[in-house]
């Protein structure tokens, strides 16, 4: 939710973690982008991290003058290397992993013992800030980088400075060893790149072509290559032997504050000033994908029925529609006057219903839109607060909607109101029926969520533990369990039966939203700074996913959500389980005994 100041790929390839302003880092995955922990302890930004080289672990170095040591698996603290009396602003590991450097405002570097975290030498010479730091590939030698416009070479097993590089006119913000520990490279607010024989100290080349300083620097794993991050918003690829440019990377809004290359050289990722991290292809420059989220909160999100899709609806009063399998945006609905708070799909997939109001009394309507144009085909009114939920039933033929204290339960076909389902003692943001269409949840801002019989609209059970406000809720595609998420930062998972809790989960931010995959244990949730979580649900029993039939031209047919075949069944089979019949898939289903008229 704050500058991204640093990023840095596993030694595998399969990870990417990043450091951020919002004092938290974050560890992604490098082939999707998508975003699996995150690492809270800091008190204050995250300006600097880094993998152990057996991937292991993460460093992190902070403004809060520590260096902390995580647990890359678990995402759970280890150590805290305390002693630097300034800003921490760079840290890295030997290569053996036995040892750690950093780099402080305190005009020092620190030696730390990683096993016991002890400090075993400061080094002592630079007249300003320490910026950057790296150990030479052999570990015998580390090169820092200073405001006072030096580099310095150091022995890393006495601490004593063997040589200082000078050529820089302004500070020094970045600096490393090639792969093979012959040349370093140093990036400077004098918007220039230097390339430096390491045995020597001889200024080799001056890489000029940013036009603003160059905050972040790195050499390809075979060695042939730089990589640079500028405050004027583009990265450059070098070619380390001629030091001429190869291509520029542009695309981020801000400045860009740091680079790196995969292990296997084939990517690239920055972090920039603008809240995103980005992953670019290193031979073309070509941008890959993004990771952000919407610029508004988002406050819903839900699956398609055939998985194929995801429905999103954010405080910018509109919702975006998305591929699920690579996150590409299809369209935009708009015609809300207000925020949009909630957004679900009909069981056949044809429609999308969505919620809307906000705490002044503005617009309070739920409308359905046709899912394949996005075009608005009618608006159910009659609530008198904002509402802040809404479902169909799984035949299609009901909708609940929730605002206030109070729910409301509507024929679809017809846009009428049947009943009014009241318990809650304050808002109610989100509601959901089983998928046998017996039950529905609820939860509210009263810290709980509710179980109530959908034919009589009778209560049956409260389920309480979230600390804060329960925004989202729904059912698992079999109906074994009700999904939760809170204000408190936390999921939940519950058994609808006895309200027992099966399953607990905190995330970073205050969750607004959630939605279930079709026919698999993932979940989609959203937080209010705007980031779109994918999450695996794992260890508990699951299965047989509950469908329901529709009448067909040639009679009563079923899809099955997992390989979308479409199926014909026996009317005396509703109600039962069976196996899908295509080959290859043998998904359990689960029949409701009624079946969704299409006319």
């Amino acid at each position: 939710t704050g500058s991204v100041d640093a990023c840095a790929f596993s030694p595998d390839g399969r990870l990417i973690v990043s450091a951020s302003w919002d004092k938290t880092l974050r560890v992604w995955e490098a082939a999707t982008g998508q975003p699996l922990r995150t690492l809270k302890g800091h008190t204050g930004s995250v300006d600097a991290c880094a993998f152990s080289p057996d991937g292991r672990f993460i460093l992190s170095a902070s403004s809060d003058e520590t260096l902390r040591v995580w647990e890359t698996a678990t995402g759970q603290p280890l150590r805290t290397l305390e002693g630097h009396t300034d800003i921490v602003n760079a840290c890295a590991f030997s290569p053996d992993g036995r040892l750690i450097v950093s780099a402080s405002g305190d005009k020092t570097l620190r030696v730390w013992d990683v096993a016991t975290a002890q400090p075993l030498r400061t080094l002592e010479g630079h007249t300003r800030r320490v910026n950057a730091c790296a150990f030479s590939p052999d570990g015998g030698f580390i090169v820092s980088a200073s405001d006072d416009g030096s580099l310095w070479i150091w022995d890393t097993g006495t601490g004593q400075p063997l040589r200082t590089l000078r050529g820089h006119t302004s500070s020094v913000n970045a600096c490393a060893f090639s792969p093979d520990g012959r040349f370093i490279v140093s990036a400077s607010w004098d918007n220039t790149l230097q390339v430096w024989d390491a045995a020597t100290g001889h200024l080799l080349h001056t890489l000029v072509g940013h036009t603003e300083g160059v905050i972040s620097c790195g050499f390809s794993p075979d060695g042939r290559f730089i990589l640079s991050a500028s405050r004027d918003k583009t990265l450059r690829h070098w070619e380390v032997a001629t030091g001429r440019v190869l291509r520029i990377m542009e695309g981020h809004t801000d400045l860009v504050n740091a680079c790196a290359f995969s292990p296997d050289g084939r990517l690239t990722v920055s972090a920039g000033y603008d809240k995103t991290l980005r992953v670019w292809e290193a031979a073309t420059g070509q941008p890959l994908r993004t990771l952000e989220g919407h610029t508004g909160s988002v406050d819903a999100c839900a699956f398609s029925p055939d998985g194929r899709l995801i429905v999103s609806a954010s405080r910018d009063k509109t919702l975006r529609v998305w591929e699920a399998s690579n996150g590409q945006p299809l369209r935009i609905l708009e015609g809300h006057t207000s925020i949009v708070n909630a957004c679900a799909f009909s069981p056949d997939g044809r429609f999308i219903l969505s919620a809307s109001g906000d705490s002044t009394g503005h617009d309070n309507t739920l409308r359905v839109w046709e899912a394949a144009t996005g075009q608005p085909l009618r608006t159910l009114e009659g609530h008198t607060g904002s509402v802040d939920a809404c479902a169909f039933s799984p035949g299609g033929r009901l909708i609940v909607s929730a605002s206030w204290d109070t729910l409301r339960v509507w024929e679809a076909a017809t846009s009428q109101p049947l009943r009014t389902l009241r318990g809650h003692t304050s808002i109610v943001h989100a509601c959901a029926f089983s998928p046998d269409g017996r039950l529905i949840v609820s939860a509210s801002w009263d810290n709980t969520l509710r179980v109530w019989e959908a034919a009589s609209g009778q209560p049956l059970r409260t389920l309480e533990g979230h600390a804060e406000s329960v925004k989202a809720c729904a059912f698992s595609p079999d109906g074994r369990w009700i999904v939760s998420a809170s204000y408190d930062g936390t999921l939940r998972v519950w058994k609808p039966g006895n309200g027992e809790l099966l399953a607990y989960l905190p995330l970073p931010g205050a969750l607004h939203s959630l939605g279930l995959h079709p026919f698999t244990p993932q979940m989609v949730c959203g937080d209010s700074g705007g980031a779109v979580y994918w999450l695996e649900i794992v260890g508990l029993e699951y299965g047989p996913i509950v469908v329901t039939a529709a009448e067909g031209e040639q009679g009563i047919e079923v899809r099955c959500p997992a390989c979308q075949h479409r199926f014909q069944i026996e009317k005396e089979w509703l109600g039962s389980e069976i196996t899908c019949p295509q080959d290859g898939c043998n998904t359990r289903l689960k029949l409701n005994p009624f079946v969704i008229n299409r006319s």
